[in-house]
Order: C-alpha cells, then sequence, then structure tokens
C-alpha cells in the first residue's frame, strides 16, 4: 500500500465488492472533508485512509495486488486532538503500529473499534492498520 507504483486516484473501483475509494481525506469527526474543510484557518488535523483492498494496478505478473489498509491520523495543533474513526464500512477494528506522541514510538496494544475516539497527541500523528478484508 505504501509502496504503489501510480498515484492514489480517490476513486472506487469498478467492482461491486469494492465500495470505498483508494483515498479518501477525512476530518477529525471521520466525515470525508468537503472543499471548505480544506479552506478552514483552524483546519490543522487530518486523516487519510488508505484502501488496501482497492489497488487498481495487478503485479508484474498481472495479478491482483491487495494489502492492509491504513488509517493516518495527524495532528499539527499545539494541543492534543480528538479524532473519531470512521464506521465500520471502513474497517471494524483497527491496530495501532505508530503513535509518535509516545516517547518510544510505541503505540498502545489496544484495538480500537469503528466509531470510537482516539486522541493524536500535540504535533504528532498515529498510524492505524486493519488487515486485508480479501484472502489470497
Amino acid at each position: 500500500m505504501l509502496r504503489r507504483r501510480r498515484f492514489f486516484l480517490g476513486e472506487t473501483l469498478t467492482r461491486a465488492d469494492q465500495p470505498l475509494p483508494d483515498l479518501v481525506w477525512l476530518a477529525p469527526d471521520a466525515r470525508e472533508m468537503t472543499d471548505d474543510d480544506w479552506q478552514r484557518g483552524d483546519a490543522h488535523c487530518v486523516g487519510v485512509f488508505l484502501n488496501g483492498d482497492a489497488i487498481a494496478e495487478p503485479d508484474p505478473r498481472g495479478r491482483p495486488v491487495v494489502d492492509d489498509s491504513f488509517l493516518l491520523l495527524t495532528n499539527s495543533h499545539w494541543e492534543p486532538v480528538d479524532f473519531r474513526l470512521p464506521d465500520a464500512a471502513y474497517g471494524e477494528r483497527w491496530s495501532a503500529l505508530i503513535d509518535t506522541a509516545d516517547p518510544e514510538g510505541i503505540p498502545d496494544e489496544a484495538e480500537h473499534k469503528a466509531g470510537t475516539g482516539l486522541t493524536v497527541g500535540a504535533r504528532s500523528l498515529v498510524l492505524l492498520s486493519r488487515p486485508s478484508r480479501k484472502t489470497g
């Protein structure tokens, strides 16, 4: 997912089994960001969903490519910000991989459920992952 050969499109694949785009920008309240959100003077925080199940390009042998999906929550504000995780359509459970607010960068061990809150420390980011929904 993080070593793509092509740019994200922000579009949904034309497959019934993949209703979500390859990339979605999210406001801290888990809404998909609008043009107005990008223009706000107080827009210190943003989340981005990277959909590992919606990789459009095949591997060098023509096989479909799938990967874990990621949710990157960034906070450039000088105070902590509460994010709401997106609904279960994006993923029912998320595991934290990185939390730069932690002095050692090691996040808590807890899983985070869809729709729950998560505080991102001041001037830091949290990277969450969920396994691919597709098998082999």
